[in-house]
């Protein structure tokens, strides 16, 4: 715990939202660590949000701007704790992808279809 806790600390205070994105797919030494923290995630508390991590497809565009060549859904029930729950995993993942290096943002707004494609 502590070697994730402290790379966490550190990774609060340099966090910036990234609305840019660079027109390729993260690299293995990136996606893989993103991958692994995904599925490997600790929790404080049982859940039922749903994360997985998703490749675009080429010429497929997600939202309505020039938008990341990879994302993690996160879902859940409507129910204030679980959005809640859904929140804090999902800001563990942003804290994670900062500490190795990769830049984020949340997406509320997307295009509905190509998201169900994916």
């Amino acid at each position: 715990m502590q070697q994730i806790l402290l790379p966490m600390i550190d990774a609060i205070q340099i966090r910036r939202s990234c609305r840019q994105f660079h027109p390729v797919p993260l690299t293995s030494d990136h996606a893989g660590p993103v991958r692994k923290f995904l599925l490997e995630m600790k929790t404080p508390f049982d859940h039922q949000v749903s994360m997985t991590y998703h490749a675009v497809l080429q010429n497929k565009d997600i939202v309505y701007f020039q938008g990341p060549k990879q994302f993690i859904a996160l879902s859940s029930t409507r129910s204030p704790v679980d959005q809640a729950k859904l929140g804090f995993l999902g800001e563990q993942m942003v804290l994670f992808s900062e500490s190795i290096g990769v830049r984020t943002c949340w997406m509320g707004h997307y295009k509905t279809k190509e998201v169900q494609e994916i």
